[in-house]
């Protein structure tokens, strides 16, 4: 049985904590359980009494999923391995698999998330480049700082695709709450001191491995999942718009990192969505909270806020 927890280890990310079935209990060992004892506030016990005790603790199977959202929203990984077998028919040890992984940015349970508002896994790149945009001069000499970022909202099926400047990338992702920022290779200063520096409240990062995938096939890919027309949409450029190309394949990187962790395609996913964040009027995090659009100042509870308020009503608006 340990091997098989020591063979499902080697599966995951080196950060995930692993949720290991054992009949009516997820049970970790180790670290993990050490780790989960504390943040869970649970009993931490040993598998053997010996001289080398392993440290183990567990929860429930039907309560893991409040277990588990506590953990990622403390920014914590998950990864599920389950029993993939009846016991009583299996001969010999069970088989198990790791089913999941869970980071916080394809956590999808109703139980850990609040239904009424988004909650985004990105993908960020710089970009070199100093598009000249005469009407907006000052943005312009900024455009060689420019992040081009994916978004996926997991349980919507929602994916994003947008711009900004690096020195705006931090609000954006408090804007959309993002709460999971992938990045691979070794970013620049100004997003490694992002990603470093606690500056997005909430926000975990992941490096993830680089690879050899081109922009054609990364572009194959999306057109079969999503057809010519969402794709012709979504790199259109308008003339005078003074934004760079999609890169399909920041978008094909997402969504294969969103299948990997749930282990199964997401045909849900709908096509992605292009939009310029100079489009509207950008409010900062300053401003959303003290106009208290989305929780109070005082506790910073929904309740009393204005989004409060507008789910009240009982007609449009």
């Amino acid at each position: 049985m340990m091997e098989q927890y020591a063979q499902a280890k080697r599966e995951i990310p080196d950060d995930a904590l692993l949720f290991f079935r054992m009949g009516d209990f997820y049970e970790l060992f180790f670290e993990d359980a050490v780790c989960a004892a504390k943040e869970l506030d649970l009993t931490l016990t040993a598998r053997d009494k010996g001289a080398d005790p392993v440290p183990m603790a567990g929860v429930p199977h039907h309560a893991a999923t409040s277990y588990i959202g506590r953990l990622v929203a403390r920014g914590f990984s998950v990864a599920i391995c389950d029993q993939m077998e009846d016991p009583k028919q299996a001969r010999g040890i069970v088989k198990r698999a790791v089913t999941r992984l869970i980071t916080p940015g394809t956590i999808s349970d109703l139980e850990a998330l609040d239904p009424a508002i988004a909650s985004y896994l990105a993908i960020a790149q710089v970009v070199g480049g100093d598009l000249k945009d005469a009407a907006d001069p000052e943005f312009s000499s900024a455009r060689k700082h420019l992040v081009q970022v994916a978004m996926l909202d997991l349980l919507a099926g929602e994916v994003l695709y947008t711009e900004c400047c690096i020195s705006a990338l931090g609000d954006e992702l408090e804007r959309m709450n993002v709460r999971e920022l992938l990045y691979f290779g070794s970013p620049p200063p100004d997003l490694r001191s992002l990603i470093n520096g606690g500056q997005v409240h909430g926000l975990a990062s992941r490096e993830i491995e680089a690879d050899d995938l081109s922009e054609a096939a990364a572009t194959a890919s999306l057109t079969r999942r999503f057809g010519e027309r969402a794709m012709a949409r979504l790199v259109a450029t308008p003339a005078g718009s003074g934004t760079t190309p999609v890169e399909p394949c920041l978008i094909e990187r997402l969504i294969r990192f969103a299948e990997n962790a749930q282990r199964r395609r997401l045909p849900h996913l709908m096509a992605p969505r292009r939009y310029c964040v100079r489009d509207s009027m950008v409010l900062d995090e300053i401003s959303r909270r003290n106009l208290e659009l989305l929780r109070t100042q005082r506790d910073g509870r929904r309740h009393g806020s204005l989004f409060w308020h507008l789910n009240q009503c009982r007609t449009a608006m």
